[in-house]
């Protein structure tokens, strides 16, 4: 089931955990090891297709569409629940704390 975001109204941490899962499983990776404050290209080692993967699974998980120039701005994971946010996904709590989550 995709998750449509004007049709549900989940909670700020079923999107984030999701969005969480879309990343592990496109870079195989554990969810468990996704933290909002890791860098795409360091942290989770991402190159150029890595990203593109990871865009176009985002895309179809949440049915949206991201320009390049919003994913080519990317840094951290934070910076995807950011845009999220400003989207409308949800009210999560973007903290740019020091918390690994």
């Amino acid at each position: 089931m995709k998750w449509v975001r004007d049709t549900w109204r989940l909670d700020a941490l079923s999107y984030r955990d999701r969005l969480f899962e879309v990343i592990a499983e496109t870079l195989g990776l554990d969810a468990t090891d996704i933290h909002q404050n890791q860098t795409l290209n360091g942290h989770l080692g991402m190159d150029a297709t890595d990203r593109v993967h990871v865009v176009l699974s985002i895309e179809e998980e949440f049915d949206t569409l991201i320009p390049i120039n919003v994913s080519d701005a990317w840094n951290h994971v934070y910076d995807i629940l950011e845009w999220m946010n400003q989207s409308g996904f949800s009210e999560f709590d973007t903290n740019k704390g020091n918390s690994p989550c």
